[in-house]
């Protein structure tokens, strides 16, 4: 049976949201001439971001269809016509029509001019430094991988002539992300709305053991935040994980080679600094980890200016500090806060008993003074870290 054509329905959508943007000239009693209104830049980005909503939604269920028959996405949005889609206007975005502006990079379909991305084609994915190790891998392939580390939020369409950049999921739903979508809020939100699926088989796992500093007994229900995750397949979606009886959580590390990934503790009653591993640091990740937790206390004191007034409003990070065999110093964010009307602060999270740490302050003017926290009293850089634990360290600062 014939279908109407896409541009009838583009045709009869954009009168229907004319309609809607300009609702009274159609509520004035008798039809009579009325002049014609242009709207404005922003309605008329709204309108166009609309237009290309329907049309994505449109190509989409063209995909589907086309799956359903032939067992297979396509290769090609071309390759929908003319059996899925008669018209292959709806392949073109008004905005592009109006602006003459194109944003595929790189991703061309080979016989219709597109104004959307496909991200399942047939091109090859070995561009992409994180799979060049032979694995012949097409962008289509590449993101059926993707959806079994991410779920159905995988985008299967994407818009980047608006920002927020369109996109339509691997399972229909229309939202919006910045331009990189794997860490953007919306999807990690969309994730925990579908689910995130089990880790396939051949997909590498760190297991972390979690221990007291204090007695090296497992602990149980320690909440842990895998972030910075990232494989040859691409940056990976953050994860919460829980330890289970004996203290242990398997970490998914994604398909292929694993490159990075970082481990927090996330946890009101203990503490650490977080675990960082990078495959330019070793070839190939451990197997295994121990992560020796301490009861979680707060750090504080007051920040004056030279003058003697207290410093309010000033951000103050803390970071932990590990030295390496050579004495270099890497610091790890551990949490932060905001210095009061009085210059007090404090800052909850924070292991118990370590030796050093680093205090950044940040000024509302916006400049910023740095201290080293530890026991070494001869160092006018130096704050004496058991004040500091103690909430009694009272700080002159330089900037201020």
């Amino acid at each position: 049976m014939k279908t109407k054509s896409a541009s009838w329905d583009f045709s009869f959508c954009l009168i229907i949201l004319v309609i809607l943007f300009h609702p009274g000239s159609y509520a004035q009693g008798p039809m009579r001439p009325v002049p014609m209104q242009f709207p404005e830049e922003g309605d008329r980005i709204s309108l166009e971001r609309e237009i290309d909503k329907i049309q994505m939604m449109k190509i989409y269920s063209a995909l589907k269809r086309y799956e359903k028959d032939k067992g297979t996405l396509p290769d090609w949005l071309s390759d929908l016509v003319p059996n899925y889609i008669d018209d292959p206007s709806v392949f073109l975005s008004p905005l592009e029509a109006r602006t003459g502006v194109s944003r595929l990079y790189g991703s061309y379909d080979p016989v219709l001019h597109v104004s959307y991305i496909y991200e399942f084609n047939g091109k090859p994915a070995t561009t992409r430094v994180e799979l060049q190790k032979n694995r012949n891998l097409t962008m289509k392939s590449w993101k059926i991988l993707q959806v079994a580390e991410f779920g159905p939020v995988v985008p299967i369409l994407r818009c980047h002539l608006h920002r927020p950049v369109l996109n339509v999921s691997y399972n229909g739903v229309f939202f919006q992300t910045g331009t990189i979508w794997e860490t953007d809020p919306m999807t990690i939100e969309l994730m925990e709305r579908f689910g995130i699926p089990e880790p396939g088989a051949g997909i590498k796992k760190l297991e972390v053991q979690v221990q007291s500093g204090v007695d090296e007994k497992p602990l149980e229900g320690v909440a842990l935040q895998i972030t910075d995750r990232v494989s040859e397949l691409s940056q990976l979606p953050p994860l919460l994980m829980i330890t289970d009886k004996n203290g242990v959580c398997r970490v998914p590390l994604g398909f292929g080679y694993p490159i990075h990934y970082k481990i927090s503790v996330q946890s009101d009653d203990w503490a650490c600094l977080p675990v960082e591993w990078n495959q330019g640091n070793t070839p190939e990740p451990p197997e295994k980890i121990q992560l020796k937790v301490m009861p979680a206390v707060s750090v504080g004191g007051k920040f004056m200016a030279r003058d003697g007034r207290p410093v309010s409003n000033a951000i103050v990070i803390v970071n932990g500090i590990v030295r390496d065999d050579t004495g270099h110093v890497v610091e790890h964010r551990i949490n932060l806060s905001k210095t009061g009307s009085n210059g007090a602060w404090s800052v909850p999270g924070i292991p118990e008993g370590l030796e050093e740490l680093a205090i950044r302050l940040l000024y509302v003017n916006g400049r910023d003074d740095y201290f080293i926290v530890g026991r070494d009293d001869s160092s006018g850089d130096y704050i004496n870290i058991d004040e500091l634990y103690g909430a009694t360290a009272e700080v002159a600062v330089k900037s201020q």
